[in-house]
């Protein structure tokens, strides 16, 4: 069994989801392709518990799709659903980053920090997928003061899937996303609220216009004319 398929050290159904969502991002597993239980279970060593909770949670996720007869497969993905998501997050996530901006305290803003120094080594090793998770993690702490409830839930919704991956995808995304998480925290720490949401809408229009394009020359989107 190659060790990149070995599930240790963590809760079973966050690592078997993780891992197949990488494998997902990378296009080990292509649109259309079947994900069958049994095999998948043998090749990580687990039973088929967590490999049926991984394909509830990538359905939810939009990354696979559960068909009669069929099982789960890799979804289809359409560029127009990529627009949506990126788009919808350049309206919605910047004012949360701003109005939870204002009620950070200290201890969240080392924290902040810390995430910042640990993606920073992420960059200097081309660690690109424990970035990505790091990545998560500051973009959810950075929002995590705003009192509208609703917001925050649309923004989290907006985060399920493939957006938290997209330094996978992209050349010199980590670096680039670093720079400007640094200059989110600095805007921060400066208390120039109106900053960070100006950054943050344009770390985002940035990332999904580097993301659309990349993954079209991937060939990773499926054409849904003329059907």
């Amino acid at each position: 069994m190659s060790d990149d398929w070995k599930v240790e050290d963590e809760p079973l159904s966050d690592k078997v989801t993780n891992m197949l969502r990488k494998l997902i991002v990378n296009q080990t597993f292509k649109p259309g392709d079947r994900l069958v239980q049994e095999e998948l279970a043998s090749r990580m060593g687990v039973s088929r518990m967590p490999i049926r909770d991984a394909f509830k949670r990538l359905a939810y996720e939009g990354l696979v799709v559960i068909e009669p007869r069929k099982g789960a497969v890799v979804a289809p993905v359409s560029r127009e659903s990529f627009q949506e998501v990126y788009t919808l997050r350049m309206q919605l996530e910047p004012m949360a980053n701003r109005l939870s901006a204002e009620n950070l305290n200290i201890e969240d803003l080392g924290g902040l920090k810390s995430l910042c120094d640990q993606m920073e080594k992420c960059v200097a090793e081309n660690d690109t997928y424990l970035f990505s998770q790091l990545n998560g993690s500051f973009h959810k702490l950075l929002r995590s003061k705003c009192q509208w409830r609703r917001l925050i839930h649309f923004v989290e919704t907006l985060w399920d899937g493939l957006p938290p991956y997209t330094p996978t995808f992209i050349q010199g995304q980590a670096e680039q996303s670093q720079a400007e998480h640094r200059q989110i925290l600095e805007a921060i720490q400066a208390r120039e609220f109106a900053s960070v949401e100006t950054i943050s809408r344009r770390h985002i229009e940035r990332s999904r216009d580097l993301l659309l394009d990349r993954l079209e020359q991937l060939g990773y989107f499926v054409n849904h004319s003329g059907s």
